[in-house]
């Protein structure tokens, strides 16, 4: 569906019917679906129930757009769903995970948390997209106890290099 649609509204309203009519075995489904215009670096998305996403600078400044613009998906029929923009610059990175990074605990049952998180990305200046998820991932390793962490943990960056000439 997402091939000949350009909205993430609409590809995720098409999805969400799917996961209704067919009942699949997980009770549902969250997600952020982005689609950026590689000619402009504009990225509309839309957040269905998942945990933020960090538009990350490579000077290390970042922005959190924690706004949710529906329900996770297959719970209702007829959900409303809205989506927001933003302008990626050469060099800015995308930063989509899973609750198991924010959800990680430590032996003191203490959450690894947005703070944890904002730590992690505040420190990173001019790094590559394998470098922010690698330090994501060490830091989380790091912080977390083995025995009380079981939620899986998944990280996508991705960088937007520079416009495409036309």
């Amino acid at each position: 569906t997402a091939s000949s649609n350009d909205s993430p509204e609409t590809i995720l309203l098409r999805l969400n019917a799917f996961l209704q009519e067919h009942n699949l075995e997980s009770d549902f489904v969250t997600m952020v679906l982005g689609i950026i215009e590689l000619d402009s670096g504009r990225c509309a998305f839309s957040n269905a129930g998942h945990p933020p996403l960090y538009q990350l600078s490579p000077d290390g400044r970042f922005n959190k757009f924690a706004t949710t613009h529906s329900t996770a998906l297959g719970f209702f029929d007829n959900i409303r769903i809205t989506s927001e923009t933003l302008q990626l610059s050469p060099g800015d990175q995308i930063v989509v995970f899973t609750d198991g990074v924010t959800e990680s605990v430590n032996k003191f049952e203490e959450l690894f948390g947005s703070a944890g998180l904002e730590k992690v990305l505040s420190g990173l200046k001019g790094s590559h997209p394998e470098g922010t998820a690698h330090a994501i991932l060490s830091a989380v390793r790091e912080f977390a106890d083995p025995q009380r962490t079981r939620d899986d943990t998944t990280i996508l960056v991705i960088e937007f290099l520079r416009p495409l000439q036309s």
